[in-house]
């Protein structure tokens, strides 16, 4: 009866081993998915979020309770898609954005969330395709753009002022603006010097895509001269951000009684 026992109790510590080994093995195949939080070597807290195939797909360095170092988000080929620094939650320092390759696409400077500096774009072979300026997150004039051989591409289109006199009926003077060649998704506005700040004053699209109007009101018998600095945000044929101006000399003699 002893020996009985001590055999039941034998194959019964062998049964659960087995299952202990199954399990540990088991749960050594499951891949990673939805969200885990590590801690680096300097002791902040990493949060990393997980495909549903198991691949990483971004990595953010927390710190105090908010997002303060490096981020990251990743391809499904393993390689770094951002890098994003951060300080107290706003980005800070220089962002990077890759090719899926694995080459550099676009570098950023941003100070407190805002983008302030040069912004950089770079072909897909990794020459310097181009850069962008940046003030208190406004893109401002300057724009340049390279060939893979290094040439200034300046294929631009121009701004284009027609003006149209309606004082004789409507004590109105018009401007229509529009870019030649024509292009749809542009943003006009006029550049305007109010206490030593300059202002941007946004102009309304016309019915038609692409061309703005602004009207000045002059009463019979009075004039006006003035400076008239037009700006206009495009992207490029190559998907840049560029700024494009022209300076027009506004004289509107209202001779009507």
């Amino acid at each position: 009866m002893k020996q009985g026992s001590l055999l039941l109790l034998i194959i019964l510590i062998i049964g659960i081993n087995a299952c202990d080994q199954f399990t540990i093995n088991s749960s050594s195949k499951q891949k990673k998915s939805g969200k885990e939080s590590i801690l680096n070597g300097q002791g902040d807290t990493v949060m990393m979020t997980y495909r549903k195939d198991g691949s990483l797909e971004s990595s953010v360095t927390i710190k105090y309770g908010e997002r303060n170092g490096p981020s990251y988000v990743y391809y499904k080929n393993g390689k770094v898609q951002f890098e994003i620094h951060y300080k107290d939650s706003f980005k800070d320092s220089i962002t990077k954005y890759y090719y899926e390759s694995g080459i550099l696409y676009r570098t950023t400077h941003y100070k407190r969330g805002l983008k302030d500096g040069i912004q950089t774009y770079y072909h897909k072979t990794g020459e310097l395709k181009a850069e962008v300026p940046y003030q208190q997150d406004e893109l401002v004039l300057g724009t340049k753009e390279y060939s893979t051989s290094g040439k200034l591409i300046d294929d631009y289109p121009k701004i284009v002022v027609e003006p149209i006199d309606k004082l004789a009926f409507e004590n109105k003077y018009e401007l229509r603006i529009s870019l030649y060649p024509k292009m749809k998704n542009v943003s006009f506005y006029f550049n305007k010097k109010m206490d030593d700040k300059n202002v941007k004053i946004m102009l309304s699209e016309s019915e038609q895509p692409g061309v703005v109007s602004y009207s000045y009101y002059v009463h019979p018998r009075q004039s006006l001269m003035e400076k008239v600095i037009i700006m206009a945000e495009i992207k490029s044929k190559r998907g840049v951000p560029v700024v494009l101006t022209r300076t027009y000399n506004l004289v509107v003699d209202n001779r009507t009684y």
